[in-house]
């Protein structure tokens, strides 16, 4: 059965049938011993009753009846210590009679001359002593029986109100399941359709408010795969949107290059020209491309080729020298810290792309006159490296976004040929090598702070 409702329903069910089944055994079971232990108290009375009537004297056992007054049983018999009768019914004296237990008394099943079913009270009774008798009288043997066919009436018609009792409860138990499951899975029911509601363009908390507190993990863990569902679909646009539009450009001036080749003839050197044009074009279009397919990979996936122990500081320099002539035409200082043991457990090829970025900023966005200030120092097992420049403009809450792919903060940005790339290509690079990356803004003062393995 796949219907939670339907297997909510039967288990209930079958559970109530157990335990009205069970409850109506056990009554039954305790109404019937109840029964029979007072019938046989009653017959055990009325034996001792009877018992009480036997005497002994000089004349030997006597049995004292009166009956304008008593009302003997129908089945009683008295035996002497010899077996002898000394009273009883006549449709007994032939029959094989059960003898006392070792308390001298017992209550057993018999079964009248008649073939009805009977219990027998069975005692051994001494009788009353006459003063005036010789001898010391021996106890005699009293057998009283009574027909259970009353009793087994009762009984029978007591086991019937509880099984006709147990249906009419297992009936109603069958009624409060259908009314109250369905009320139970209510919750259930509407976390289900706000599930069924959501659309890949409208994803939205699922409401939680009415769940019950053994849902409230699953509705809070699917709220939780909903919003990286959604920030992963908003990355999405955004980067296939910035893919667009940072290829567009470059896309557009080697068609102008193309087109302007084209619309009329030319001296070979100025197609020469044109066409070296078009080829720095499509060479930086390349370096985006490849930017965006390191972008592409699953994040937390490393970056192939194998790793080694890289000098960090060796470099650094090394990188640097690629950029400090555009930091010299803004007389812009530069300052060195290298402290710290740099050797660095990595990729070589890319690390290197991080440092080249990163310096690459540092040139690029300094102010004329500022400063950059390169240092690293060794904490807990790693080597931390901070890059920092002077000149920006942006504000520490616009900081923490300069690693999403294709945002740009700082309006000068928008002048320059970035693509937006750089800083999320180090966050996914530094992530991979089992790092960290982060950047503050502090009085106009931009640091990117990068914390690596260091080499053991």
């Amino acid at each position: 059965m796949k219907s939670l409702r339907g297997r909510l329903m039967l288990g209930a069910l079958l559970g109530a049938l157990v335990v009205t089944g069970s409850c109506g055994v056990l009554l039954d079971y305790l109404v019937q011993r109840d029964m029979i232990l007072r019938f046989d108290a009653a017959l055990a009375d009325q034996a001792r009753t009877l018992g009480a009537l036997i005497e002994y004297d000089e004349d030997g056992y006597q049995f004292e009846w009166d009956s304008e007054s008593r009302d003997l049983p129908q089945w009683f018999l008295i035996r002497k210590p010899d077996g002898s009768i000394l009273a009883g019914s006549r449709a007994l004296r032939s029959l094989e009679l059960p003898q006392p237990g070792a308390s001298g008394e017992a209550i057993v099943d018999f079964e009248l001359p008649d073939g009805a079913s009977a219990r027998a009270a069975v005692l051994r009774v001494a009788p009353r002593q006459d003063a005036e008798a010789t001898q010391t009288a021996q106890p005699v043997t009293l057998v009283l029986a009574a027909s259970t066919s009353t009793l087994d009436a009762t009984l029978s018609r007591t086991r019937w109100l509880i099984a006709l009792a147990a249906l009419a409860a297992l009936g109603l138990s069958l009624l409060a399941i259908a009314l109250i499951v369905p009320g139970a899975l209510r919750p259930l029911r509407s976390v289900a359709t706000q599930i069924e509601n959501l659309r890949v363009d409208t994803l939205h908390a699922l409401d939680a408010s009415g769940a019950p507190r053994e849902l409230q993990p699953v509705v809070h863990q699917l709220n939780a795969l909903l919003a990286r569902v959604e920030d992963t679909l908003r990355r999405e646009k955004e980067f296939a949107a910035g893919a667009a539009h940072e290829l567009r450009t470059p896309l557009a001036g080697i068609r102008a290059k193309l087109e302007l080749a084209l619309s009329r003839q030319r001296e070979p050197e100025d197609h020469r020209k044109l066409a070296q044009s078009a080829l720095d074009i499509s060479v930086s279009m390349q370096a985006i491309v490849q930017n965006l397919l390191l972008l592409a990979r699953p994040a937390g996936t490393d970056t192939p080729g194998q790793r080694e122990p890289v000098d960090l500081h060796d470099l650094l320099r090394e990188q640097w020298q690629a950029f400090a002539g555009a930091a010299t035409r803004k007389e812009a200082a530069m300052d060195w810290d290298l402290r710290a043991q740099g050797l660095i457990h990595a990729q070589r090829h890319t690390l290197q792309i991080v440092i080249s970025n990163l310096l690459e900023n540092a040139a690029e966005y300094v102010n004329d006159g500022g400063s950059i200030h390169v240092a690293t120092e060794n904490q807990a097992g790693n080597v931390v490296l901070r890059i920092a420049n002077t000149g920006c403009n942006l504000t520490p809450e616009q900081a923490k976004r300069v690693f999403d792919p294709f945002w740009r903060g700082d309006e000068s940005r928008t002048e320059r040929a970035h693509a937006g790339l750089g800083l999320a290509i180090c966050r996914r690079v530094a992530t991979a090598m089992g790092g960290s990356i982060e950047a503050s803004v502090t009085q106009g003062r931009f640091t990117v702070t990068l914390s690596l393995p260091a080499a053991t």
